[in-house]
């Protein structure tokens, strides 16, 4: 999966600096654009954490203020292709005790965006992709019990929707939903951990 996030990253990196903007051949077009968006994150963990050596709790969900960059490019007009880096506030690497549910402190993905038109201005998409992030929390990445709290970086596949509306010839706004992972947090145990955005956001074209 590096590897794959590698290549993806590159060829995209190559086709923005080797395409000019808006050619067209064959139905192919390439628009470049950015954008930012801000949400929340929220990040369920099924399992239970163990609090004595007879007495275990149900794990619950957690919700975070999250906020993500993106560069991508339409490269014809019902696909475009995407990289994004968000993050919160959290610092998974400093996790302790007092993190009784699981946080995650960034997350990097690579996404294909399937586009459908409903009008001139509207538009509905999918994105399906990829990504990598770092989770702690009560059992993550294999401590010495669920009661322990430990840091993963994991790899996951990503699907979602949403819907976005053109504001003028550079400027769109868009809400949607995405899944970016669902992942083991202590294999081989069943203690897994699901992260889930809904948010807004802005895209400039260039």
């Amino acid at each position: 999966m590096k590897k794959y996030i590698y290549m993806t990253g590159m060829m995209l990196t190559m086709a923005v600096s080797a395409a000019p903007a808006n050619a067209e051949s064959g139905g192919l077009v390439f628009e470049p654009y950015g954008m930012v968006g801000v949400g929340t994150l929220s990040i369920k963990q099924t399992g239970l954490r163990q609090i004595t050596a007879t007495t275990f709790s149900q794990m619950g969900k957690a919700y975070y203020p999250y906020a993500y960059a993106v560069i991508g490019a339409n490269v014809h007009k019902y696909l475009a292709v995407e990289m994004r880096y968000g993050a919160t506030k959290a610092d998974a690497n400093n996790a302790t005790s007092v993190n009784t549910k699981a946080t995650a402190d960034y997350l990097f993905s690579i996404l294909v965006k399937p586009q459908a038109y409903m009008t001139d201005d509207a538009i509905i998409y999918a994105l399906l992709g990829g990504t990598r992030a770092r989770i702690a929390g009560p059992g993550v990445g294999s401590p010495a019990n669920n009661n322990s709290i430990g840091t993963k970086v994991s790899t996951g596949f990503s699907y979602g929707v949403g819907a976005e509306y053109k504001l003028n010839d550079h400027m769109s706004g868009a809400f949607e939903a995405i899944r970016y992972m669902k992942t083991n947090a202590t294999p081989p145990t069943p203690n897994k951990v699901t992260l889930d955005s809904y948010s807004f956001n802005l895209k400039y074209y260039f």
